[in-house]
């Protein structure tokens, strides 16, 4: 336990011993000259205690590492709290102030440069990173198939880090190509992404099998409770930070988020109170990604997500921002569960923001989801400065690329979308209102878009047809449209 008014700093001599539940009260600091690693089966940061990891102006160097291995599994005891969560176990709950800044990158994701064929261990990306030796980088999935995404080491860097030599030969082919409608240039390739930080939370496989056959993993919550009287609010600025094998299976309700990482009901993010998830991973989860509910202004920023059950990112709340993030292989969860899953109604998105209010979304890319790309109301055709919050978002490799929800008592638009290579249908709405498709490119799906109408209103899809020759023959007419109306 760190009491309250201690300040700890683990240094070159301090050793860390495998706890059941570490108490944090105080100012818990790790040194930036060596190595750490913490096992616990229940982290917690309440009042005014902080957990210090790394500064905003001096990260954790890339030579070093942070290991914090949460353990236990379902029948482990676990941490209910006066007016507020159960934190459950295998968790890092933060009812205080959480500061993790990991080794920065310039590059957190990229397209392919050039067509990675199948059996390939060389690959090149449009952008010049800082990827080194040793890192674990995901290739997505480049067809109608969500699965075909593969992970890979990194064992050769050229080219200033463009071009890549890695462990293993691809299963799959990864397409890179270039297409221009009506002088509008567009990219249909794999997506890149960096896996590897050097701060990393774990849900660790202890008891054997919690993680590997019950999909028990780790999971991090940003929240409050009140005992006494005292009201103990997190907050949490996490950059360059790796979630690996955490979400725990089965627990998707937004009052009891056990996702990688939640934020819930904390309230205004503010310059006093900082919180922020940005330029981190999450990967081979059991759960959402990120689920942000009862919380104001939070930003969201190029993170990469990479095997989720269910969606990558959950939002509600006000003022809130999804910018420039990776979403790759969110599974269903009745296809992930290994035992018999007779009906699998849940209908989930890679990216859900239909219960989200005035928020940004721009410069994402959805790339793979066993079920729907994006969840969404839209925004209100007469919202003019809309586009200036919401544009430019990628999705493809989906079943279905982007799900207007049925009931709204305005007009809802989206704009500035390239929607691709969806299984099904790139949009799929079945409107109370009328609905406007602007400025977006939809290609390459089985049906571009599905509007079922219930009443009298009609679907206006703004878009070019693409007049290009047999160049651009696998890319479909921009228009193609399939309204039903129900009478």
């Amino acid at each position: 336990m760190i009491r309250a008014g201690q300040y700890v700093i683990v240094d070159k001599n301090a050793y860390i011993p495998i706890m059941v539940r570490l108490y944090i009260y105080g100012t818990l600091e790790l040194a930036m000259n060596r190595n750490h690693t913490i096992r616990a089966n229940i982290i917690i940061i309440s009042d005014e205690g902080q957990l210090i990891i790394g500064r905003p102006d001096q990260p954790f160097p890339s030579t070093l590492f942070v290991l914090i291995s949460l353990w236990g599994d379902q029948s482990t005891q676990d941490l209910p709290l006066s007016n507020g969560p159960n934190l459950g176990s295998k968790a890092l709950g933060v009812f205080g102030n959480l500061s993790m800044f990991g080794n920065p990158h310039k590059v957190h994701w990229t397209r392919l440069n050039e067509t990675m064929q199948k059996n390939a261990q060389f690959l090149s990306v449009i952008d010049k990173t800082d990827w080194v030796v040793g890192d674990v980088i995901v290739v997505t999935t480049s067809t109608f198939e969500p699965r075909q995404a593969e992970k890979f080491t990194i064992v050769a860097v050229f080219d200033d880090g463009r071009r890549f030599k890695v462990d293993t030969p691809s299963q799959y082919s990864h397409t890179a190509s270039l297409h221009s409608i009506n002088g509008r240039n567009f990219s249909m390739s794999a997506k890149v992404g960096l896996l590897s930080r050097n701060i990393i939370i774990e849900g660790a496989n202890e008891p054997k099998g919690s993680v590997t056959n019950d999909g028990f993993g780790c999971r991090v919550l940003v929240g409050k409770y009140t005992q006494d009287g005292v009201k103990s609010v997190g907050n949490a600025m996490i950059s360059e930070v790796e979630f690996r094998s955490c979400g725990q299976l089965g627990y998707a309700d937004s009052y009891d988020p056990r996702y990688a990482l939640a934020f819930l009901n904390i309230d205004d993010v503010t310059a006093e109170n900082p919180s922020f998830v940005k330029g981190s991973s999450f990967h081979d989860g059991y759960n959402m990604g990120i689920g942000v509910y009862g919380t104001n202004n939070l930003i969201i920023s190029d993170n990469v997500i990479h095997h989720t059950v269910g969606p990558g990112i959950d939002l509600e709340g006000r003022n809130n921002g999804i910018i420039n993030n990776l979403i790759t292989l969110s599974l269903a969860e009745g296809t992930f569960m290994t035992t018999a899953y007779q009906f699998d109604m849940k209908w989930p998105g890679a990216i859900q923001v239909h219960n989200a209010v005035n928020y940004t979304m721009y410069g994402n890319s959805i790339a793979g989801s066993e079920k729907i790309g994006l969840i969404t109301r839209g925004v209100d055709c007469n919202d003019n400065n809309a586009i200036a919050r919401i544009y430019n978002n990628e999705i493809h490799s989906t079943l279905h690329g982007v799900h207007f929800l049925d009931s709204t008592t305005y007009c809802w638009k989206i704009e500035d979308f390239l929607i691709w290579k969806n299984l099904d249908y790139g949009v799929y709405a079945w409107p109370n209102q009328p609905i406007v498709v602007k400025n977006c490119i939809v290609a390459d799906n089985k049906v571009s878009s599905l509007i079922i109408s219930i009443s009298d209103y009609l679907a206006q899809f703004v878009a070019n047809t693409n007049s290009q020759k047999k160049t651009e023959k696998h890319i479909e007419d921009a228009t193609k449209v399939l309204t039903v109306k129900i009478s």
